[in-house]
Order: C-alpha cells, then structure tokens, then sequence
C-alpha cells in the first residue's frame, strides 16, 4: 500500500507542472506531456502562448515497501496455484475456496508483522523517520481494517464452489447453519480483531515480574478477570499461580513431605500449614477447572492467530495434565471445530455439536458444584472467578460489547447459530459501547450475508487508492466470492475492472517496472487462460507494448508468461511478445550487437510461424536484410571496398548470415534474406576480382529477379528502383572489366542474362529521375547494346562455321547413324555438326 505522503510529496513538487497526455506514436516506451511552467514564442491563433510538448520515460513507478511486495507476490502464487489445481479438476469441496481465502489473510498478516516489526526497529534505534514512521503506521491501520474485513467475512460469508453439486451444496449450508458451527472462528475472531486483551497492558509485565502480585490490589485481580471473560485460561492461571499465599502453600506443602508425615509441628506452623493447604486445594481446583474446559476457540489466546491461519497449532498449554476417567478431558475443546468432509457433513456436525454440548454442560456442572462447596478462606476472589466461570457476570462490570459479547459465548451459549450471533452482537453493541454502533455497522452487516458491503470496505481502506497491496487484494476476494457464488456470474463485468484497476496500480507502484509488470501479468493471466476474458487479454497486450525490458532475461520471463497464450492462438499475446522482442532487437542494434539481434528477431519468427501468421519480427528481419542488402550492393556498384573487404556493413551482414544459417531453413524463404545472400556473395565475388567474375553474374540476374519479383515484407517503390540502378551499375562495372581483359567475347553474361539486364534498363527509363541515383543509364545501355552484340556475332559465327560444311548427299547420304563408327573422324564429325544444325 504505497500511499507514503514523503515519496508523494516529493513527486508532487517535481512533478507538479506534468499532464501526461499521450503515448508517443514514435516510441511507446514514451509519454508526451505538456510542460506549463514553460511557454513558446509564438502565438496561436487566439492569441494564446502555446505549451512546451515534452516527453519522459515511462519506466519507473512510486515505489512499494518490501512487506507489501512479498505479499502481493504471495497473493498472486496462491491465485496461480488455485486455477492451475482448477484446470486439473482437482477441485471438488469448499476446501480450496477456504485455502484459498486463508493464503490471503496470511500473506496480509506477514505484511502486518514486518511492518510492526519495521516501526519497533525505527524506535528502538531512534532514527530521526517521523514521516517514514507515519507513513508506516497509516499503512499499518489500513491493512488491519482491510484484514479484518477478510476475517470476518471468511467466518460469515461461507465458500461454496459453484461447481458442486446442488444436494453438495445445501449439504454444506445445513452444516454451516448448524448451532455452535463458527463459535469458535467467531471467539477467536473477537479476540484478535476487538477485545483488549491484558497482556497489551504495561501492568501485566510489571505484574509478571513481582514477588508478591496480589500487592498491586484489586488492578491484579481485574487482569485474572480480563483473561478469563475472554476465555484465555491459559493466562489467567500463568497470573493467578504467581499469588505468595499459593507459592507459600507449595513451599510448606513441599517442606512437610521433606519433614515426614510423622513429625510434629507447634501451633504457629499448625495454623499456617492449614491455611496454606487450604489454599493450595482451592487453586488446584480451579486449576483443574480451567484445565478442562472445553471452550469454543480454545483456552490460550496466544495460539489464536496461528489457528485462524491454518498453521499447527503449537503445544503452549500448560494446563493439559489431566487425563483420566473423567467425563471432560483437556483437549475437548478441539470438538467445536468442524473437521469432517463429506458428503453428509451436515449430519456429521449434527452428532460432533450434541457430543461437544454434553461435554460442555458436563464442565458447567462442576463448575457450579465446585463454587457452592470450595471453602473460600481468605481469598473471596476466587469465588468471583467461580462466579465468572459458571457463566454469573451479576458481579461484573462489561466496559465494551466484544467483553460482553465473549463471555456470552463463552460460559453461557456456545451453541448459537449464525444469524442469532448478528442479533446477539447488536444487543451488546447498544448495552455497553453504542458510540461504536455507526463504526461497527458495516461489520454487522457483513455478518448478515452482505458481501457487498465487505468489497466496498475493501475499496474504503485502500481498494481505490493506486496503491497495488489494497487494490490486489479487493480485486482477488471479489473473485472469490464469485467463485464461490456469492456474487452472481453477472457481476464478472466489475470483476474484470477490479483486475484492471489492480493491474494498473501495480505497475505505477513499482519502482521495477520489470517486477510491476510481471507482477500484473501474473495476475490477470489465470483469468484470461480460464475464462477467457479478452478485455483483460487487451490490458496485458497494452501493458506489454508500453514495456521495455531492460535485459534479456526480463523480455524471455514475460515471453515465457506468455506462451500458454501463444498455445491457445492468440494472436493478441503474439503482437504483446512480438514488441518484447523488438525491443530487445532494437536495444541490441544500438548497441552494434547484430548477432544478438538478429537472434531476437528469429525468437519473434518462430512465435510468428508458430501461429502461421508472419508479422513485424518478419517484416523487421526483411526489412534489416534489405538495408544491409542495399548497402552491400551500393558499395559494390561504386567499387567503395576496402583493401581487405572488411567494412562494417560487410562483418554485420555477416553476423546476420552466420545466424540464419545456424536457424531454420525456413528464414530463407524471405525473399530479403535472399538477396542478402546474394548481396554478400557479390561483395565477396567483387573482392576476388576477375575469379569471381561468373559468381557476381549470377548473383546480379539473381538479385534482380528478387527485386522485381519476389519483395513481399517490403514496399519496393523505394527501395527497387536504387536496387535496380546499382545491380545494373555492378554488370556495366563486370563488362567494362570483361572489355578491358581483352576479351572478344563476353563469357560472364549469356544471351538471356543479357536480355534480362536491357530489359530492367529500359524499366528505369521510365521512372522519374528523382527516384533514381546518380547513373548513366546512357553509358550502360551502350555496354548492354554492345554486349548483346557480341553475343549475337558469336552466335552467328557459330552458326555461320557450321554452315561452312558443304553436304554432299552423294557422298556422305548413305552414312547412317548406326555405322558411324566405321567411318573416318573427319567424315564422323561433318555428320554429327550438319545434325545438329538440322
């Protein structure tokens, strides 16, 4: 719950100026705001200055203390783990939905504690935090009454999965109304959330710590009392033990044996021997009253949260060292829980409340005969303390209703039902604390069955705040009630703008933006993946868009968050990872690390091909090759190369090359990729000079064909007509190497490879000259002209040679083909050529 007035005054006071107003169309990792502390010069139309358009980073948010971040991240493992076992059907009775409900108040009460345990550590080592410290303590206040509000309406507002079946159901309900069924969850609940318990006092550690307590007088005696109208026997007899007359009794009890039972004593020590036993006996007795009381919600207070929170409970009750044949044994008091899960569980409470009640009137009698025959001696005290535990409080005086309250459901009816636990809570709100009644009355109206009223005291304390702590946790308990059908299915429209609003805080909370968005995307997953919720699909596409990973690790965690998605073909969660991967694409081409990110971008194709349906991280893949491409041809058309051919365009296009090639076959099929690799293998080919002069006439008709052809990521109405110029450029450069070898005929380019390049020619012809680079097309259609001529005139020549065979029918008419053999080579080959001409 980030709602620190330091950090929030801080961030008014730079922030003050800002109005965010737009995601940049150019970066949308950036905000455009505008700045009214600064004005332009010029004027608008009406006169006016016109404002300063900044923009900023939106990388980092306002900060969320470590409590409240571990138990955020708490909160969303529980909601992951709970859909998960739900997919997996392995979800069947109101125990998940309780584990649940549970996991939360656990994960609110570990907060509770590192905060109190933040504020004791402040004080105690006297910083000078006074604003830190407050800002604590409001949070600390908030998360108690948010904390409260769960546990009352864990105990009140039963979970029921709307997946059970109808009789499973009612089943659960009957059991649920059964008399005495949340006695004790409601006890312990009065314990923790309302009643002043004794030990918060100074005086009782004062007390403790006296040799002789009954001297602070009637104030000793009001904590015993305190313990006990609370049901915290434990306590009250860890106090009522310390009494001098009793550790007296014990001391001369224990002197006598050591003395022997024969040996006499003077009168002096007759008379305080008699007295001291008489005390013993009568503390003894309510030590063994106290002992087995079987009381809803137990005997010893400090075990309260630690049983509220589902953990073991811990052996801390001295009083446990009776065990015989009596009716009433010390742990009796575990048969107020309900334990039982089945189908007929209402039955089963119906016979576990009539056993625990027998017991229970069994412990009243001998209470009350305990009181009517107990000498007092000196002590009329205990007396009083008898009177308490029979349930007579005509003695007592109640200062608050949840004293009142407890006592009541302590020593007189245990076994009320829910409903009557509403009227009996107001009777005593009106009788002993009626100041508290408008405070308490959103309580009592939880008890009631509104749930309702439960999510608008979550939002009350917290839920409408910003803050991610609060604004999660109304989120989540809002879904469990709809899970458990407390909330009908039509409400899942709000359901889905707690999430949204959770998310959202989350992400301005968190001064890791990685750790806010992972954080969010957690929690609106299991909603997407199991109901299907394509608005909160949206929210984490958007949140994913505006995010940029820092490292690669952060990008591959979000992705992997991703990929049930990706299963599920949703082409949402592929443009959301698609901007992941661009982003670490374009981080990594910054930073001149193209093997990086050429890696990236093929991450971004094979989630592209996984759904069938090639997008950014292709065009992007297309769109490098065709630069890289252009800027090899480019060199190569201007014979820009270098004394070794090492450039920097050359070594990135290599990096490039040495990944695909490391990758699926697949990427090749880019037609951009191709012409990369067309573009390198005339860098290189141009390099070796006149060896590679037939490569580099390959690789040129090749490249040209792709580029008028085959450009599919690309518009090619840029980019085509350089590219045609400079392929063009590099065959007049190959002829023009050709005609200064001396060559009398062109070997590098045939005749169709020729017809190829007059034919693309003529295409820039018709193209504006603005399009085009410098060139002289003038001089190339010449070399092509020229070309084309000499092929023609070896062609002719050929066909003119062979013609210079005169066929003499009479003389070589009767040579067939199958007895060439026999004839002269000479006459062998005039056959063979006049055959081939035909």
């Amino acid at each position: 719950m980030t709602t620190s007035s330091k950090s929030s005054k801080s961030k008014e006071n730079i922030d003050s100026s800002r109005v965010a107003m737009v995601w940049d169309p150019k970066n949308p990792y950036v905000l455009k705001y505008v700045d009214n502390q600064f004005r332009r010069q010029e004027k608008s139309s009406n006169g006016h200055s016109l404002p300063v358009l900044k923009q900023t980073p939106a990388l980092n948010g306002i900060g969320c203390s470590d409590p409240e971040l571990a138990a955020l991240g708490a909160m969303i493992d529980a909601t992951e783990h709970f859909y998960q076992d739900k997919d997996q059907q392995l979800i069947g009775s109101t125990e998940a939905c309780q584990q649940l409900s549970l996991q939360y108040r656990r994960a609110l009460r570990s907060c509770l504690a590192d905060i109190v345990a933040t504020l004791t550590e402040n004080q105690q080592v006297n910083m000078d935090l006074d604003a830190d410290n407050e800002d604590y303590q409001v949070n600390m206040e908030l998360l108690k009454a948010t904390y409260l509000v769960l546990h009352i309406s864990d105990i009140f507002l039963p979970l029921i999965p709307r997946s059970l079946s109808s009789l499973t159901r009612l089943d659960t309900n009957l059991a649920w109304n059964q008399p005495g069924r949340i006695t004790a969850n409601f006890v312990r609940y009065l314990r923790i959330q309302h009643y002043s318990s004794p030990n918060a006092s100074p005086l009782f550690h004062e007390i403790q710590g006296a040799h002789q307590p009954e001297g602070y007088g009637r104030r000793y005696w009001e904590l015993v009392e305190g313990f006990i109208i609370s049901g915290s026997l434990t306590q009250a007899w860890d106090l009522l033990q310390r009494h001098s007359l009793y550790q007296l009794g014990l001391h001369m009890q224990s002197k006598q044996e050591a003395r022997g039972a024969d040996e006499n004593m003077n009168s002096e020590e007759y008379f305080l021997a008699k007295r001291a036993m008489e005390m013993v006996h009568a503390m003894e007795t309510i030590q063994e009253i106290m002992s087995r009381a079987p009381l809803p919600g137990g005997r010893n207070s400090e075990t309260d949260d630690s049983v509220t929170l589902g953990y073991p409970e811990e052996v801390l009750d001295d009083m446990d060292v009776y065990a015989d044949d009596f009716a009433v044994q010390p742990s009796d008091y575990n048969k107020w829980e309900l334990r039982a899960s089945s189908l007929n569980m209402s039955a089963m409470y119906g016979l576990q409340h009539q056993t625990v009640m027998d017991k229970y009137r069994t412990w009243q009698d001998f209470v009350k005969e305990t009181r009517r025959t107990l000498p007092p001696g000196r002590l009329p005290e205990l007396t009083r303390i008898l009177s308490l535990l029979s349930g007579d409080f005509s003695e007592y005086t109640f200062t608050h209703w949840s004293e009142a309250l407890l006592a009541d459901l302590l020593y007189r009816k245990p076994d009320m039902r829910p409903r009557d636990l509403v009227k009996r809570a107001r009777k005593f709100i009106r009788l002993h604390s009626p100041e508290l009644k408008p405070n308490l009355e959103p309580i009592m109206s939880i008890m009631e069955g509104n749930a309702a009223k439960a999510i608008y005291l979550l939002q009350t304390y917290g839920g409408r705040s910003g803050a991610a702590l609060p604004a999660t946790t109304t989120a989540l308990i809002y879904n469990l009630f709809m899970e458990s059908d407390i909330l009908r299915p039509e409400n899942m429209v709000h359901l889905t703008n707690h999430l949204y609003e959770a998310a959202e805080a989350i992400v301005a909370s968190m001064q890791d933006t990685h750790v806010g968005v992972t954080f969010a995307t957690r929690l609106l997953l299991p909603f997407v993946l199991h109901d299907g919720n394509r608005v909160l699909l949206a929210n984490i596409c958007e949140m994913l868009g505006h995010y940029f990973p820092q490292t690669d690790q952060d990008a591959i965690t979000l992705i992997n968050l991703c990929r049930p998605l990706l299963e599920k073909k949703s082409t949402g969660a592929l443009d959301a990872c698609s901007d992941l991967v661009l982003a670490r694409h374009r981080c990594h081409i910054n930073s001149i690390d193209y093997s990086n990110a050429t890696n990236w971008i093929v991450k971004g194709i094979a989630l592209e091909y996984q759904l069938e349906r090639p997008g950014s991280c292709c065009r992007t893949l297309a769109s490098q090759s065709l630069q890289m491409a252009e800027a090899l041809i480019k060199a190569a058309a201007e014979k820009n190369l270098s004394g070794n051919g090492i450039t920097e365009d050359y070594l990135s296009a290599k990096q490039v090359m040495l990944v695909l090639a490391e990758t699926s076959s697949t990427l090749y099929a880019i037609p951009e990729t191709e012409l990369l690799v067309s573009a390198v293998s005339i860098y290189e080919a141009i390099h070796h000079g006149a060896e590679g002069r037939s490569t580099v006439a390959k690789e040129v008709i090749r490249a040209l064909q792709s580029v008028s052809d085959r450009l599919t990521y690309i518009r090619t109405n840029i980019s085509a007509p350089r590219m045609h110029v400079w392929l063009l450029q590099i065959a007049g450069n190959l002829l023009e190497m050709e005609i200064g070898l001396g060559s009398a005929t062109v070997s590098t380019f045939g005749k169709e490879d020729l017809s190829v390049l007059s034919e693309r020619l003529q295409v820039l012809n018709t193209m504006p000259s603005t399009q085009l680079p410098n060139v002289d097309v003038a001089h190339l259609d010449k070399l092509f002209l020229n070309a084309l001529g000499w092929t023609e005139m070896k062609v002719n020549n050929q066909l003119k040679e062979r013609r210079t065979f005169s066929w003499d029918g009479a003389k070589y008419g009767h040579i067939h083909s199958i007895d060439l053999g026999s004839y002269p080579k000479d006459k062998q080959e005039v056959v063979v050529r006049m055959m081939l001409d035909d």
